[in-house]
């Protein structure tokens, strides 16, 4: 079983600048991650079996977190 975990609230925005790792299985699962070399929130794929960092469920939980304190984005629109 993979280490990905779902961040949950309260939200630390110090989650938002871990680093996505897809782990070392197929499984491919749809998961929202904050990409910090791009500075966006973007759906990414967690093949399972190791891996690190956090997931968000709802792109709009990864924008309030992430992208409103971190990203490029400031004009309060949410991006998908």
């Amino acid at each position: 079983m993979g280490n990905l975990t779902l961040a949950k609230a309260p939200y630390d925005p110090e989650t938002c600048k871990l680093r996505f790792d897809s782990g070392d299985c197929l499984a491919n699962m749809p998961v929202i991650v904050y990409d910090v070399d791009k500075k966006v929130c973007e759906e990414k794929i967690y093949g399972g079996c190791a891996g690190a960092g956090y997931y968000f469920k709802h792109m709009a939980q990864c924008f309030v977190i992430c992208e409103l304190s971190f990203g490029q984005n400031t004009d309060g629109q949410v991006q998908f």
